[in-house]
């Protein structure tokens, strides 16, 4: 089960994404919510998700700021960030955290599924990785 933190301050964008994981794949668990960037730094704190939905522009804390600080409490947290910017500054600043994609809003189902499918991708693997060095002699 992949368990999944969003962050956006449009309650509209928070809904629809929820409508659309369970729509994608009903198993994975949305563990927390948050409308502002301090918000989405505690819950990640809290809930050590595999994965966070981030917007850029949130009150308090941007979505890439955010993403910074997590990454210290979780480092091995995926991240997709999922805006209204196209400015190339926002996305090589999401790249260089590692962000798994960058999708721009409004962001279709199957989009959104082509990019979860690949985060639980790399999950699969390194989670099968940690399962293989758990059972070395």
């Amino acid at each position: 089960m992949v368990r999944i933190v969003i962050a956006d301050d449009e309650y509209y964008v928070q809904e629809s994404l929820i409508s659309m994981i369970a729509e994608i794949e009903s198993s994975w668990s949305i563990v927390g919510i948050a409308s502002d960037g301090n918000e989405l730094v505690k819950l990640i704190k809290e809930h050590q998700p595999d994965l966070a939905i981030v917007d850029i522009r949130m009150p308090y804390l941007s979505g890439l700021e955010a993403i910074r600080i997590a990454q210290n409490e979780c480092p091995y947290l995926q991240c997709i960030v999922l805006t209204g910017y196209s400015e190339f500054s926002f996305a090589q600043e999401a790249i260089q955290l590692g962000a798994s994609n960058y999708l721009l809003k409004p962001v279709g189902i199957e989009e959104l599924k082509s990019s979860l499918e690949a985060v639980n991708h790399k999950l699969k693997m390194r989670n099968d990785l940690v399962n293989k060095n758990l059972n070395l002699p």
